[in-house]
């Protein structure tokens, strides 16, 4: 506390969230601990959520390789909810 605010606490921003949230961990992340995301998944209030697992991630190389698996999932997930009008 004496260094660093929960002034802009995201567990704060969560809870007011009311659209589709997609939560991504990397179970290697040597920037943030998994635990941190799982707490923001727990924290959401909103219905259509999902939190994905990623066991060789790391922190931002989820979508590194066009051909890896999480793209195609990714995709299938954003064109499976409804569009705004």
């Amino acid at each position: 506390y004496v260094l660093v605010s929960d002034k802009y606490s995201s567990k704060e921003a969560v809870q007011k969230m009311n659209r589709p949230v997609l939560v991504i961990v990397g179970k290697k992340d040597k920037v943030i601990d998994r635990k941190f995301g799982k707490e923001i998944f727990t924290t959401l209030k909103t219905s259509q959520k999902w939190l994905w697992e990623i066991p060789k991630g790391g922190h931002i190389d989820t979508f590194h390789d066009p051909k890896g698996p999480y793209r195609d999932q990714f995709i299938n997930l954003l064109e499976g909810l409804p569009q705004d009008r």
